[in-house]
C-alpha cells in the first residue's frame, strides 16, 4: 500500500533525491553500456575523468535482483526493487518473529513495525536503494544465524553463507559492516549461553562460512580490496569526518515526536535538511511495549536485544555521545565509514521484536503486573505533553511541537488499549491484538504514506538553452560544473563527462590532483571536499591542470574574466520551475541559490585535446618534465591523437610521430589499465601521478588502453566456482519433500 501510486504510475520515477542523482545515473549508465559493447562496464568515464566502476560497491553489477534492470526501463525498475526489498524485509521479520516463537499476530506485528518505522521509512524517501537492500536482509540473517547456532549443519551453513554473501554484493559497506558486527554478537552471546557446550564447532563453522563468503562474493570482494588501497579514504578518515551526521541529543525528543525537525516534503533534500539521519519514531505504542517486552523472550533474548537497543543508541550519538569515539580508535573498520546514526537501524529491530513479545505477554496474560508502571508513565506523559502543548502554542506561539497534536492522540488511544487490556474491557485477546496493529500502523502509516510520491521522467531534463551548446557537441570533452545544474544523471542521459562527480568513491590521486589545480590546501585528504564548489574562478585556479583534464566547457554563478573562456550563454535561476532547481542545485544551500541570480556556460577556447603526442626533445627528460615543459610553454607544437574507438573498457587512438614520443591521454590511471601499441602490450607510463601515457617510437602506431584488472578476472573465476558449489550443495541438502503443505501453514500461520 505504501508504494501503491508509485506501482500504478510506471511511467514516472520516485521523486526521492538519490533515485534521481545516484541511481538513475548509475544504472542507466551501466544499461546503456552494456547495450553498447555487450559487456559490463568495469571503469565509469563520466564523473571524475574516469573512476572504477565494478571495484565501487554502489555499481551493484553482481547482485542478482538488480539485473531487472537490463530488462525493465531503469526508473520503474527502481520503484520495483524498493518495494521487493521492502516486502522481502517484512517477510524476513517475520519469519525471526516465527523462530522466536511467536504466534500469528505479534510476528505480524514484529513485521510491520520493522519495515515502517519512520527510521527505515525515512531512508527510502531519502532514495537509498542499496541501504534498503542491505537492510533487508538483517531479520533474514538473524532468524539464519538462530538455526545455524542450534543445527550447526551444512543446510544451516548454506543458509548463513547466502544471506552474507547477498548482503555485500547489494553494495552497502557500511551496513554489511554493522550487520556482521550485530549478527556476530549475536551468535556469541548464544554460543556462550544457551549453546555453551558446542561453542568451538559453531565457532569452527562460522569460520568456514566466512571462508565460502569469500568465494562466492570474490567477483566483487577482490576488486573492492583493491580498491581500499586507492581509494581517498584509504587507511581511515578523521574522527571529525567519520563521526558526521551524529545524531544530535535533542533528537532523542524524537522517540515521542516524530516531526520535531518540521514536516518532511517529498523531493527535497535542501529543506529536509538530512531528517533521515536524526530519525528514531517506531511507533507511541511499540516503544511503550517494548519496555515489558522481555517478559515473554528468554533471558538470553531479553537482555540481547535490549543491549542492542542502548548499544546502538550510544552508538548513533556519535561525537554526542560518550561510545563511539572509544570504538573509532579500538574497533577496525569503524573509520572507513562516516554517519554514526545509521546504526540505530538495529535499534529499531530490538524495538520491533521487544513489542512483538510484549504484546505476545498482554495476549497471555491481560493482568501482567508490569503494565500497571506502563500505564502510569503513558498517562504522565500526556498530562505533560498536554501542558507543553498548550504553553508553547498559546502563550510562545512556538512550533517546535510540530505534529504534537498527533502524538497525544495516539499516545491517549494506544493508553486507553492498555488500559481496556489491564482492566479485562478487552478479554478477547485477538481483537486486543488487532487494535494494537491498528493503532500502531496507522500512526506510522499516515506519516509516511504522503512521502512516497512520483514525478514525470521528463522533469529531469528541463528544456534550457544552457544545456544546447554542450549536449549537441559530438566532440569528446570533459566539463567542469561549479553550479550543479548539469547533475550526473544528465551526464548518463546525454553521455557528457565531468571532472566532477556525487559519489562518496573516488581516489585519492585524483583527488591531490584536483586540490593542486584549485591550488587548494587541503589537511585532510581523505575527507571528501567538493569536486566542483569553487567560490570564485577568477582566482587560484591553475588553468593548466585544468586544461590536462580535457575541459571544454565551464558552468559558473560568477562572471569569469579569463582570456581563453568564451561566454556562451547565460540563464537566470528562476527560469527552472522550483520543482526542477531543487534536483539542480540539491548541491548547495537556500542560501547560495537565493543570492545567485545567473548561471554561465563558458566554452574553453585553449582546451586541450584528450590525448596528443609529446616529442621527446631531450632524452635525459623524465616523462613528467617534458609534460611541464610543454605546459607551461603553452604546448607549443602539440599533436592531437586521433581516436578511433572510446568506451567504457576500452579506448583506441591511432599516432602518427616523426619522433619518438610520449603519448599523453587524459584519461585517469588505475591499476588494471593496460596499453597496447601495435597489438603488443607495452609498459604504462603514469603522467603526473594520475594520466596514462604511453612511450612511442617513430612512425603510424595503433595504441589501445584497455582495461583488464586482474582482481575482476581472478575473482569471477573464483565466484564461479563458489556458485556452483553453493548450488550442488543446495540440491544436496534440500529436499522439496521435506516441506509439505501442512509445515508451511503449522509455520507460518498457526
Amino acid at each position: 500500500m505504501l508504494f501503491l501510486n508509485a506501482l500504478l504510475i510506471p511511467e514516472e520515477i520516485l521523486n526521492f533525491s538519490d533515485v534521481v542523482h545516484v541511481w538513475y545515473f548509475l544504472k542507466t549508465f551501466t544499461v546503456d553500456s552494456w547495450r553498447q559493447t555487450g559487456e559490463l562496464p568495469l571503469w565509469n568515464p563520466l564523473i571524475f575523468s574516469g573512476v572504477p566502476f565494478a571495484a565501487n560497491p554502489q555499481s551493484t553489477l553482481f547482485y542478482p535482483p538488480f539485473w531487472i534492470f537490463f530488462s525493465i526501463p531503469v526508473h520503474f525498475s527502481i520503484t520495483l526493487l524498493f518495494v521487493l526489498h521492502f516486502v522481502f524485509a517484512g517477510l524476513g521479520m517475520y519469519v525471526f518473529a516465527r523462530l522466536r516463537r511467536l504466534s500469528f499476530l505479534p510476528s505480524l506485528f514484529a513485521a510491520l513495525v520493522f519495515v515502517l518505522n519512520w527510521k527505515v521509512v525515512a531512508h527510502i524517501f531519502a532514495g537509498h536503494l542499496t541501504q534498503t537492500a542491505a537492510w533487508s536482509y538483517f531479520p533474514w540473517l538473524m532468524a539464519s544465524i538462530d538455526y545455524f547456532a542450534q543445527k550447526r549443519s551444512v543446510k544451516s551453513m548454506i543458509g548463513v553463507t547466502l544471506c552474507y554473501t547477498l548482503l555485500f554484493l547489494a553494495g552497502h559497506m557500511q551496513l554489511f559492516y554493522y550487520q556482521f558486527l550485530v549478527a556476530s554478537a549475536y551468535l556469541l552471546t548464544l554460543a556462550a549461553t544457551t549453546y555453551r557446550d558446542k561453542w568451538f564447532g559453531i565457532s569452527v563453522r562460522y569460520a568456514l562460512c566466512g571462508v565460502f563468503i569469500a568465494v562466492c562474493t570474490a567477483v566483487s570482494l577482490f576488486p573492492v580490496v583493491e580498491l581500499t588501497q586507492y581509494f581517498h579514504r584509504s587507511g581511515g578518515t578523521a574522527y571529525s569526518f567519520a563521526s558526521s551526521f551524529s545524531l544530535p541529543l535533542k533528537a532523542l525528543a524524537g522517540f515521542i515526536l516524530p516531526y520535531l525537525q518540521g514536516i518532511p516534503e517529498p523531493g527535497s533534500n535542501l529543506k529536509n535538511q538530512f531528517f533521515w539521519e536524526s530519525a528514531v519514531y517506531c511507533g507511541i505504542l511499540p516503544i511503550f511495549l517494548s519496555m515489558i517486552g522481555y517478559r515473554s523472550a528468554s533471558r538470553v533474548h531479553s537482555l540481547f536485544f535490549g543491549s542492542l537497543f542502548f548499544f546502538s543508541l550510544l552508538f548513533a550519538l556519535g561525537a554526542n555521545g560518550p561510545l563511539f569515539k572509544p570504538l573509532y580508535y579500538i574497533l577496525p573498520g569503524i573509520s572507513y565509514f562516516r554517519v554514526p546514526a545509521r546504526m540505530f537501524l538495529y535499534g529499531c529491530f530490538s524495538v520491533s521484536i521487544l513489542s512483538a513479545f510484549a504484546l505476545q505477554t498482554l495476549m497471555d496474560d491481560y493482568k501482567d503486573i508490569r503494565l500497571k508502571p506502563l500505564l502510569r508513565i503513558c498517562g504522565i506523559l500526556f498530562a505533560l505533553m498536554v501542558l507543553a502543548h498548550e504553553y508553547l502554542y498559546y502563550f510562545h506561539s512556538n512550533r517546535e511541537l510540530t505534529g504534537s497534536g498527533r502524538t497525544l492522540f495516539y499516545l491517549f488511544c494506544g493508553g486507553l488499549v492498555l488500559l481496556g487490556r489491564y482492566k479485562a474491557w478487552l478479554k478477547n485477546k485477538y481483537l486486543f491484538a488487532l487494535i494494537v496493529i491498528f493503532i500502531s500502523i496507522t500512526d506510522l502509516f499516515t506519516m509516511e504514506y504522503p512521502l512516497i510520491t512520483t514525478k514525470p521522467l521528463d522533469n529531469l531534463f528541463p528544456a534550457n538553452h544552457i544545456y544546447g551548446g554542450v549536449t549537441n557537441d559530438p566532440t569528446l570533452f570533459r566539463i567542469f560544473d561549479t553550479t550543479g545544474v548539469f547533475p550526473q544523471y544528465m551526464s548518463a542521459q546525454y553521455n557528457v563527462q565531468q571532472i566532477g562527480g556525487d559519489e562518496p568513491v573516488m581516489l585519492g590521486s585524483y583527488l591531490n590532483y584536483i586540490h593542486r589545480a584549485y591550488r587548494m590546501p587541503s589537511d585532510d585528504t581523505k575527507a571528501e571536499h567538493s569536486l566542483f564548489t569553487i567560490p570564485n574562478l577568477n582566482k587560484n585556479i591553475d588553468w593548466n591542470r585544468i586544461n590536462l583534464l580535457n575541459v571544454k566547457y565551464l558552468y559558473s554563478f560568477n562572471k569569469i574574466d579569463q582570456p581563453n573562456l568564451i561566454e556562451e550563454g547565460t540563464t537566470a535561476i528562476n527560469s527552472f520551475s522550483d520543482e526542477s532547481s531543487d534536483d539542480l542545485f540539491s548541491s548547495f544551500s537556500a542560501y547560495m541559490i537565493s543570492n545567485m541570480v545567473k548561471i554561465y556556460l563558458y566554452r574553453n577556447a585553449r582546451a586541450l585535446p584528450r590525448s596528443f603526442v609529446l616529442p621527446i626533445t631531450d632524452q635525459s627528460m623524465t616523462p613528467d618534465d617534458t609534460l611541464y615543459s610543454f605546459m607551461y610553454n603553452n604546448f607549443v607544437g602539440l599533436e592531437p591523437a586521433q581516436i578511433l574507438d572510446y568506451t567504457s573498457n576500452d579506448i583506441s587512438f591511432k599516432v602518427t610521430t616523426d619522433t619518438p614520443c610520449y603519448l599523453f591521454s587524459s584519461e585517469i590511471y588505475y591499476p588494471g589499465w593496460k596499453v597496447f601499441v601495435d597489438a603488443a602490450e607495452a609498459d604504462m607510463i603514469v603522467f603526473d601521478g594520475v594520466f596514462r601515457g604511453v612511450k612511442l617510437a617513430e612512425g603510424t602506431h595503433s595504441v589501445e588502453f584497455r582495461f583488464e584488472p586482474a582482481s575482476y578476472i581472478i575473482g569471477r573465476r573464483v565466484t564461479a566456482a563458489g556458485v556452483v558449489l553453493l548450488v550442488l550443495s543446495v540440491l544436496v541438502c534440500f529436499s522439496p519433500l521435506e516441506y509439505t503443505k501442512e509445515k508451511f501453514f503449522l509455520f507460518f500461520f498457526r
